[in-house]
């Protein structure tokens, strides 16, 4: 999977990868006295890897819905390493890989963190308002995580993949002007004072395409 978002996340996705998180199937492993074994999510079954990050009903749900706005298909996979596989295998572009990675590690830190608020907390969430988890924390990966990218709200929800396309043009506009801006030698040249004019009208331009397209 390509390497986006926290290290953090990245590192508890490789150990999920791997079995070894602490689920409740591998606390009784390691000789942990355990009130439950029942899944914390829906006490339906016992709680193993792929149960809790596959099987469960509100996972099973949460990664629809995540696949129907990924506009990937993420929840036909018996097990959590096939998930992960599949993410790492897609063929997609650059751009594509990334923000199929992001939310699939979104997704994945959004179930895990649920699972132990409810633990700790016995606070309960709706599947819509997971859904919302997963798309604002990683609208909140990508936008200050990626200084080539700026990517609006608005499109990443309705749209992650062509949110970040279009706002990428948009970035790189406001990536010249600031670079431009910043170096005082540069800007006392009048040759460079044109090239900050030229790019905001190109950053401008594009804005008024898609706004009309839109």
């Amino acid at each position: 999977m390509a390497k986006v978002g926290p290290l953090k996340i990245r590192s508890f996705v490789w150990r999920l990868y791997q079995g070894r998180v602490p689920v409740t199937s591998n606390l009784i492993t390691r000789g942990v006295n355990i009130p439950t074994v029942a899944c914390q999510l829906c006490t339906l079954e016992s709680e193993d890897v792929d149960h809790l990050f596959v099987h469960c009903p509100i996972s099973s749900q949460l990664w629809k819905m995540t696949s129907t706005w990924l506009g990937f298909p993420l929840d036909a996979e018996n097990s959590i390493q096939s998930v992960c596989s599949k993410v790492y295998n897609y063929n997609g572009t650059s751009l594509r890989r990334k923000i199929t990675s992001l939310i699939t590690y979104s997704t994945i830190w959004t179930l895990w963190k649920t699972r132990n608020d409810w633990i700790f907390t016995k606070r309960a969430k709706t599947i819509g308002r997971l859904m919302e988890e997963v798309k604002l924390q990683s609208f909140n990966w990508i936008n200050y995580r990626s200084s080539n990218l700026m990517v609006s709200w608005e499109i990443w929800c309705k749209s992650p993949a062509e949110g970040v396309k279009t706002d990428f043009v948009f970035g790189v506009g406001r990536l010249i002007c600031r670079a431009l801006v910043d170096s005082r030698v540069l800007w006392r040249s009048a040759f460079f004072q044109v090239l900050v004019v030229l790019a905001s009208l190109i950053v401008f331009d594009f804005n008024m395409l898609v706004a009309l397209e839109l």
